[in-house]
């Protein structure tokens, strides 16, 4: 590991953005922190505490994952680490070393096992510049730091809960988006110091807990009892219909939470088609008690399906297999984008990319609904 050799300047009596959180150790060998933050959380670890700590209050609940409030501190304070690592980085001019050990051969075999939110392939060539743009977005380092702080307040105080009506929840997305790519470059930056990774302490995937995860009929089967199938197709399709007047107005809760659950299916299908032909012909899988799940189907509802081939109905595992779920969730974090700025009227081809990304999650939905009607067995 290599000490950075640009002079160190306190100047933080005169200027905010400054690395308050770094220590001298620390200020001289900043990959000291990229070590210890993805030593003790996995990438996955870390998109999915964000994620849900940026969604959890729109929702009726606080942050309950992990240990609660101490795992939020302890994201947080490690957050606060990395914004202050790529400070410091970007604008080591005269060493860069921590890019220069980031070759192309070791970031491509980090895209290939690894799923990223935000990180583009093309993003790998400039690495320092992509950071360094991410920072400026808003008002600099200090500024990134006051969102974590307004996240913070919003996240641990249930008075702070938001339906949409008191803040504009959706000004936040962006600023997700940005501090998930700030995350996955320093992840490529450890990987390339050959830090060990981190095992998944809370996550099953960027979306799901590792609960969720683990069990993921079960999680289905919670969502299909909390919203009826065609109420979720019904919600799905007013979703896509803010395409004409965007998110900017009125209630937005109901919006970001259905956004939220689509990321969750998503999900669950990728990991159910990666299952083998074994799993799904094991009895215990699809056998759950009421109290589990809650109410779910009787049997005189009508189920309809709109998408489906008469071999796709027939054969829903072999549907679930053909779709590309990692392009489903990155499209679905750009039209999240896309709805907060409505001032790209221009981009036709861009909304008809959002009507097939809509027809591929409903036609998702019915594969995932077949699938558990002809499985599921709830003793009552």
């Amino acid at each position: 590991m290599q000490e950075s050799k640009s002079k160190r300047v306190s100047v933080w009596l005169w200027h905010e953005d400054y690395p308050h959180s770094l220590n001298e150790e620390e200020l001289r060998t900043p990959a000291l922190v990229l070590r210890d933050v993805f030593s003790q959380f996995s990438l996955a670890d870390c998109q999915y505490l964000l994620w849900e700590w940026q969604h959890c209050h729109y929702r009726p609940f606080l942050f309950a994952f992990g240990n609660g409030l101490l795992t939020l501190f302890r994201f947080r304070k490690m957050l606060n680490k990395l914004l202050d690592v790529a400070w410091l980085i970007t604008r080591d001019v005269d060493d860069g070393h921590l890019f220069r050990l980031c070759d192309e051969k070791n970031a491509n075999h980090l895209l290939g096992d690894n799923y990223f939110i935000a990180l583009k392939k093309e993003d790998l060539w400039d690495l320092n510049r992509t950071l360094s743009k991410m920072l400026s977005k808003g008002g600099g380092l200090q500024w990134w730091k006051n969102i974590l702080y307004h996240w913070w307040g919003m996240g641990v105080d249930k008075s702070q809960l938001d339906d949409g009506g008191r803040t504009n929840p959706t000004d936040e997305i962006p600023q997700f988006m940005q501090l998930i790519l700030m995350i996955e470059i320093q992840y490529v930056l450890a990987m390339s110091l050959d830090v060990t990774a981190g095992e998944s302490k809370f996550a099953a995937t960027a979306y799901l807990s590792r609960e969720e995860g683990q069990y993921p009929f079960k999680t289905l089967m919670k969502m299909f009892s909390k919203w009826e199938y065609d109420s979720l197709k019904d919600n799905l399709r007013d979703v896509y219909y803010l395409v004409d007047y965007g998110m900017d107005e009125g209630n937005l809760s109901k919006h970001n939470g259905l956004i939220h659950t689509q990321h969750k299916m998503v999900a669950l299908a990728a990991i159910l088609a990666q299952k083998e032909d074994e799993y799904f012909a094991k009895p215990e899988i699809f056998r759950f008690k009421d109290e589990e799940i809650g109410s779910f189907w009787e049997h005189d509802h009508y189920v309809p399906f709109h998408h489906l081939s008469k071999s796709e109905y027939e054969n829903p595992l072999a549907t679930l297999r053909q779709f590309n779920f990692a392009e489903l969730n990155r499209k679905l974090h750009q039209y999240t984008v896309f709805l907060v700025e409505r001032h790209r009227f221009e981009l036709d081809d861009e909304v008809l990319s959002f009507a097939d990304l809509f027809q591929q999650l409903e036609r998702l939905l019915e594969t995932l609904y077949l699938f558990i009607v002809q499985r599921i067995r709830i003793g009552y």
